[in-house]
């Protein structure tokens, strides 16, 4: 099987208490793949970034002062793949942390997860939800592993406070060791920020270094598209929800021409059984939203989170799969929702999504691993 990326990232076990965030990789626009790490204290370590083709050594460095750090790996491209070193006192320890066929006839795995914020007046409570939720989805990763993290937004809380950024990290560096995030961005990321119509914090530690402030991108795999929408409206201006409606249809008539089919990830939804539905947001991706995607007739999946509730639902040709919650209040169900084929509302749930040219495959589970749903996609 050849693969699309491979790469490897080795960690000093001695280096590893000179970490404040341990080191991660996420995916920036233009399939640009990002490390990034924090330091207590100034260190000494041999780090490279090697291009396995041909064993050069795209990056190196060996002395780092105290301070948040953010590396361009390189592209995901069939025809590259990285090895990233850490060394301290000549002893590493190898993390596999992205990998996947080229070939669209074989399967391409994800992990679909949202929504790890703190429970409101109840942080310790939170946390300890998505020390759950990591702890059970890392135990899978060693035996199933997968090419990429999904996550559908409020990553934390209040967005403009730098605890809960590191809160989120001690907890998600269980996960985050096995593949790289890409990130929608949700409505808490814009709480307690200096600019409310701007996620610093979430662009510091889930973006690259693009001026860009939509939150919009795409990450192509071989086998599926994921185009990932800020549904945020309340903080975006009339021209940037314009510009963004455009990116939307011009990546969807792209797919259209190529063949190819793509799936939506967006924090918001438009169906739930859920209060919900009825916010401004929702109302917004279905009077505006679903029926561009409609349009195209390429998008068999729709994935979000923010209604802290695992449900699977079905309308016109399209899989709807709502997160539960990662950390978040478990809200209760309030609506009937005649779409609704699936329903788990107090459960803490991550979804395997795997895959090929044939369809999607979705596997459901809880953080006590309980088999939720299973479902497949047909293409």
């Amino acid at each position: 099987m050849k693969l699309l990326l491979f790469l490897v990232l080795m960690i000093s076990a001695h280096a590893e208490s000179v970490f404040k965030k341990s080191p991660y990789l996420f995916i920036g626009k233009n399939q640009t793949l990002y490390l990034s790490f924090e330091l207590e204290k100034a260190a000494s370590l041999d780090f490279e970034v090697i291009e396995n083709q041909n064993n050069s050594i795209l990056k190196k460095d060996k002395y780092f002062k105290k301070g948040f750090y953010k590396y361009k790996v390189g592209k995901l491209q069939c025809d590259k793949s990285f090895a990233l070193h850490f060394n301290e006192n000549f002893q590493d320890s190898f993390i596999e942390t992205y990998s996947y066929p080229c070939d669209k006839s074989e399967s391409a795995k994800v992990l679909f997860i949202s929504d790890t914020q703190y429970i409101k007046g109840r942080k310790k409570a939170g946390i300890k939800r998505h020390r759950q939720l990591a702890t059970t989805v890392e135990k899978h990763l060693k035996n199933d592993p997968v090419s990429l993290i999904l996550h559908a937004g409020d990553v934390v809380y209040s967005g403009g406070k730098e605890n809960e950024w590191q809160d989120f990290f001690n907890s998600a560096k269980l996960y985050l060791n096995h593949a790289p995030i890409a990130s929608a961005v949700g409505n808490h990321e814009y709480r307690g920020e200096v600019e409310s119509c701007f996620p610093s914090n979430f662009y510091y530690y889930l973006r690259g270094n693009e001026k860009e402030k939509l939150g919009n991108m795409a990450v192509h795999l071989p086998q599926i598209s994921f185009l990932v929408f800020n549904s945020n409206i309340s903080n975006l201006t009339k021209d940037q929800i314009k510009i963004q409606e455009n990116w939307l249809k011009n990546q969807l008539l792209n797919a259209k021409r190529n063949g190819r089919k793509t799936a939506l990830i967006s924090h918001h939804t438009s169906l739930s059984s859920n209060f919900v539905v009825f916010t401004k947001e929702a109302r917004y991706i279905k009077k505006s939203i679903i029926p561009i995607v409609e349009k195209y007739q390429v998008t068999p999946l729709i994935l979000a989170g923010h209604v802290h509730q695992y449900e699977r639902s079905q309308k016109n040709n399209i899989t709807y799969i709502n997160a539960g919650s990662g950390g978040g209040i478990y809200n209760p169900f309030l609506f009937f929702n005649k779409y609704s084929k699936v329903l788990h509302p107090f459960r803490t749930t991550f979804s395997y999504l795997e895959i090929n040219n044939l369809g999607i495959e979705v596997r459901t589970f809880d953080t006590k691993d309980r088999y939720l749903d299973h479902h497949f996609i047909n293409f």
